[in-house]
C-alpha cells in the first residue's frame, strides 16, 4: 500500500475516536481467535469503533464493491479487509467467495480477530435485522478443520447510537457474553445445517440483548450534565469563540459534504469522517502558515502548539453545553410530569 492510503487509514482510525463520544460496557474481550459479530448502522465508523472498543485489530469482511471505492476503499484495505462477493453485485464472481472464506478461516486459525456484520448490510436503526448464516459457517468450519482445538469464541457486540450521523453524539458499545464455538461440536457432527442455524440463533439473541441494553443506557443518560455549571460555560465563551473562528470552517465543510454528496443514512457519518481527515489537517497547515507569515517565527510556534489544544477545548465546551441543555430539558419534563425524558436526547 502506498503512503497516501496508509495515511488516510491512520487518520480515519484517530478521527473515529473524536467523531462520537464512545463508551463501552459488558464483558471482557478474550485473547486468541475471536469472531466478532456486530450490528451495522454506520458504514466505516462501525469497524473503526469496534477496534477501539475491543483494543484489538480486527480483519473485517466487507462487500467487494466497497474495496474499489475511492478513499473509502483505501481505508478498508488499510484495515486488511477481505472481500465478500454477492450475487446482486456480479454473479460471475461468486466462485471467489470460497477463497475469501478460506482467508477468513486462516485469520481465526492464526489467533487473530475476524469482524463480520451478519446482517449482510448497513442500515441505521435500533432494530436488529435477520442474520445471515455466513458468520456461523465460517466459525464452525474453522473450528472443525482444527479438530475442535481452536478454542474459538464468537463475541457479539451491540452498537447503539444517539444520532448515527451527528458529530459528537453518544455511541455505546455493549460487549455480550462470549460464545464458545466448540459447544456446537456434537450438533455439527450430526447435522452441519442444524448447528449453523442454532449458532446463528445464539448470535441473534446475544446481539438483540446488547442492543436493548445499549438503547436503555443511552436513554437514561439525559441527566448526565446536571452538575455542569452555567457560569463556567459562560466564562469560557471568549476562548470558545476563538476556537470556533479557527475550526468552524472545516466543521461546516464536513456538514456540506454530507448534504451535497447525498449519502444514505448509513453513510452520512462516513462521508463526514473522510472529509474531516482531509480538511482539518489542511486547515491546521493553512493557519500555521498564515501565522508564520503574519507574525514570523513566534507566530508559527504559537499557532503550531496552541491550535490542537484549542480544538480540544472548543470540542469539550460544546459537549458540556449539550449535556447541560439536555439535563435542563430532562428536569423540566420531570417537573411537568411529561413522559419520556429520553426525548431530550433524540
Amino acid at each position: 500500500m502506498s503512503a497516501l492510503p496508509r495515511l488516510l487509514t491512520a487518520g480515519a482510525v484517530r478521527a473515529a475516536r473524536i467523531f462520537y463520544r464512545l463508551q463501552r460496557t459488558g464483558s471482557e474481550v478474550p485473547a486468541g481467535p475471536v469472531l466478532l459479530v456486530a450490528n451495522h448502522a454506520n458504514m466505516l465508523l462501525d469497524p473503526l469503533l469496534l477496534m477501539r472498543v475491543t483494543g484489538r485489530r480486527a480483519v473485517p469482511l466487507v462487500k467487494a464493491p466497497h474495496l474499489r471505492t475511492p478513499v473509502f476503499g483505501w481505508v478498508l484495505r488499510g484495515l486488511g479487509a477481505l472481500p465478500v462477493y454477492r450475487r446482486q453485485d456480479d454473479p460471475r464472481l461468486l466462485a471467489k467467495n470460497q477463497s475469501a472464506l478460506g482467508e477468513a478461516a486462516d485469520v481465526l486459525r492464526e489467533g487473530r480477530m475476524l469482524l463480520v456484520f451478519p446482517e449482510g448490510g448497513s442500515e441505521p436503526g435500533p432494530a436488529l435485522r435477520p442474520l445471515k448464516t455466513g458468520a456461523s459457517r465460517v466459525a464452525l468450519s474453522a473450528e472443525a478443520a482444527a479438530g475442535w482445538t481452536l478454542d474459538l469464541v464468537v463475541l457479539p457486540v451491540g452498537l447503539s447510537y444517539e444520532g448515527p450521523g451527528r458529530f459528537r453524539s453518544r455511541a455505546l458499545a455493549v460487549v455480550g457474553e462470549p460464545i464458545r464455538v466448540d459447544g456446537w461440536r456434537a450438533a455439527y457432527e450430526r447435522s452441519p445445517a442444524v448447528a449453523i442455524r442454532e449458532l446463528t440463533g445464539r448470535m441473534t439473541t446475544g446481539l438483540e440483548s446488547a442492543l436493548v441494553d445499549g438503547g436503555a443506557r443511552l436513554r437514561g443518560a439525559a441527566t448526565a450534565g446536571a452538575s455542569i455549571s452555567a457560569l463556567r460555560l459562560l466564562a469560557e465563551v471568549p476562548l470558545v469563540a476563538l476556537g470556533s473562528a479557527v475550526w468552524g470552517a472545516p466543521y461546516a465543510i464536513c456538514g456540506l459534504a454530507s448534504i451535497f454528496g447525498r449519502p444514505g443514512p448509513e453513510t452520512v457519518s462516513t462521508v463526514k469522517l473522510l472529509t474531516a481527515i482531509v480538511v482539518f489537517p489542511l486547515t491546521y497547515l493553512v493557519a500555521v502558515v498564515v501565522a508564520a507569515r503574519t507574525l514570523g517565527s513566534p507566530g508559527l510556534v504559537a499557532a503550531a502548539f496552541t491550535l490542537p489544544p484549542l480544538f480540544a477545548f472548543t470540542l469539550g465546551w460544546y459537549d458540556r453545553r449539550r449535556e447541560f441543555s439536555a439535563a435542563r430539558l430532562a428536569r423540566r419534563r420531570e417537573c411537568s410530569g411529561a413522559p419520556g425524558s429520553a426525548e431530550a436526547i433524540r
